[in-house]
């Protein structure tokens, strides 16, 4: 008894095996979202892996576009479309019929039971005119698919770079609105005093009041642009940002001169735009899903099959007492068959025009897309260069110009000939021409990062 258990256990876990090898069994993976949320807390209290040193924006970049969510989506949709790519290019598996089956032939005397035994071999025909053009708008499926992951990793890129020069503006910012406010308050406690001997009138000390408190507000207000900066580059890496310790930042947004030919952009972009490379993807899985559907209203084969039957008398009977008659009747017979589809009540229209229209479509969101495209890079351009003139003067002229007068200002109050005011107001006007400087470094930069953005890759 126990013999036959082991056996009988033995025979269907074999059975098993070969069930799993034949339906080539798959476990998908769980999703683990307990999994994910302590990884989330780990990553939040800074219990992640630490990188070594601090953190340089091309590193960063290199971080970001590794473990962005969106990214791995994208990239996750080539993989998806690379496999229907494969389907479309795959044929159809055959099948094999058995038809095993007892026929009654009658009640007569001499009628026997037939035995019927038939096995078929059927090969399915894909539609061998229209299969390119499956093929070619799978594979088009495949490009567009490319093409939406660097257009993700681009804008990936852009937020990590954006997010630095945002950080460093407005470290320098609160710097420099720090320094204003101190100055701005100097100039107040000295006008108060100046008020109470008489030289000066109390609306000069209002107005002082009133410029250290606007002063205070920007410096708020650089404050909060550090925290939503930092926010920016904390939900980009999944991991919180609260100081400046983990990040190497140059001294200033880096400015660079822009291109002077535009034309030559516009050929760039139109070579190398992921969003342009994505429409036309779409456009051409479009065109070739037409002509797929035209050419699917002709007729085809659908079938080819190969076929053997045989039939035979079954059992015996008695005609005379002692004696059997045991008739020997069989008959077999081989068979091919092909299924030919006729396209009479219907032409596939319906199909066609809504493919045509599609082809259509997206033949008009191409040329919106190049439109705004090429938009954006003149606007980018125009920002690039006003931004840059205007960084070039304030580095050239204006802040060398202030400095000077702070500094032969400053000269003369020391020699008694101008009062302190005087020094602080010429201060005040060294640290408005940086502020404004840090402005343009970062709309330069900024700029610059848009045009990169559509180009989908560096100047």
């Amino acid at each position: 008894m126990g013999k036959t258990v082991r056996a009988g256990t033995l025979l269907r876990r074999l059975l098993g095996l070969v069930a799993c090898a034949l339906c080539a069994c798959y476990t998908p993976l769980p999703l683990d979202a307990g999994g994910m949320l302590r990884d989330l807390r780990r990553n939040r209290g800074g219990e992640g892996e630490a990188s070594a040193g601090r953190l340089a924006e091309d590193e960063a970049v290199r971080l970001a576009v590794s473990t962005s969510a969106p990214v791995k989506v994208a990239r996750a949709m080539v993989s998806e479309a690379k496999g229907g790519a494969v389907r479309a290019r795959a044929f159809d598996n055959p099948e094999i019929r058995v038809d095993n089956a007892w026929l009654r032939r009658g009640t007569g005397t001499l009628d026997r039971d037939v035995y019927k035994l038939g096995l078929d071999f059927r090969v399915f025909l894909s539609a061998l005119a229209e299969r390119p053009a499956r093929v070619g708008a799978a594979d088009a499926a495949v490009t567009v698919a490319q093409a939406s992951a660097s257009l993700e990793e681009a804008r990936v890129r852009r937020e990590v770079r954006v997010a630095y020069g945002r950080v460093v503006t407005a470290r320098e910012r609160q710097a420099l609105l720090t320094r204003l406010v101190e100055v701005r308050h100097e100039r107040q406690a000295t006008l108060a005093v100046s008020v109470q001997g008489g030289h000066s009138v109390a609306g000069d000390l209002e107005l002082a009041r009133v410029g250290e408190e606007e002063a205070r507000d920007r410096l708020s207000r650089a404050e909060e642009e550090m925290s939503d900066a930092l926010a920016a580059l904390s939900r980009i890496f999944g991991k919180d940002l609260v100081n400046l310790d983990d990040l190497a930042l140059p001294a200033s947004p880096p400015c660079r001169p822009p291109p002077d030919d535009a034309q030559a952009l516009e050929e760039r972009i139109l070579a190398t735009s992921p969003a342009l490379e994505q429409r036309r993807a779409l456009h051409q899985r479009a065109r070739e899903e037409a002509r797929a559907e035209h050419l699917a209203r002709w007729p085809r084969l659908k079938y080819l099959e190969v076929g053997y039957s045989r039939n035979h008398l079954v059992g015996s009977q008695t005609i005379v007492p002692g004696y059997e008659i045991e008739p020997r009747y069989y008959a077999w017979a081989t068979h091919l068959h092909l299924a030919l589809e006729l396209p009479v009540w219907n032409w596939n229209g319906g199909r066609i025009e809504a493919a045509l229209a599609r082809a259509e479509g997206e033949t008009a969101r191409f040329r919106e897309t190049l439109d705004a495209t090429i938009a954006g890079l003149h606007r980018s351009l125009f920002r690039w260069n006003r931004s840059h003139n205007r960084a070039e003067r304030a580095q050239s002229a204006t802040l060398p110009a202030a400095q000077e007068a702070l500094r032969v200002t400053r000269q003369a109050v020391e020699a008694g000939r101008l009062p302190i005011t005087a020094a602080l107001d010429a201060e005040e006007k060294v640290l408005v021409a940086r502020l404004a400087l840090l402005d343009d470094l970062l709309a330069c930069r900024t700029a610059q990062l848009d045009i990169e953005a559509a180009l989908g890759r560096d100047l």
